[in-house]
């Protein structure tokens, strides 16, 4: 996997995203709800895994 090709982002931002704290979103990293990669002491998500997360949370009109 070529890890050049995707936009990163912190956990900070994935928060603010989320309107939940920095420790939920560990949690869920930690849960393997969203995927995520650790660059020495940074943890980043790719914006493709943070879609990957969202999309089951999306609300249709029925």
């Amino acid at each position: 996997m070529e890890l050049q090709k995707y936009k990163w982002i912190s956990v900070d931002i994935a928060a603010r995203r989320l309107d939940i704290s920095r420790e939920t979103v560990h949690r869920l990293i930690k849960s393997q709800q969203i995927e995520a990669y650790k660059f020495g002491r940074s943890v980043k998500i790719s914006e493709a895994a943070f879609s990957d997360y969202l999309e089951p949370c999306k609300i249709t009109e029925n």
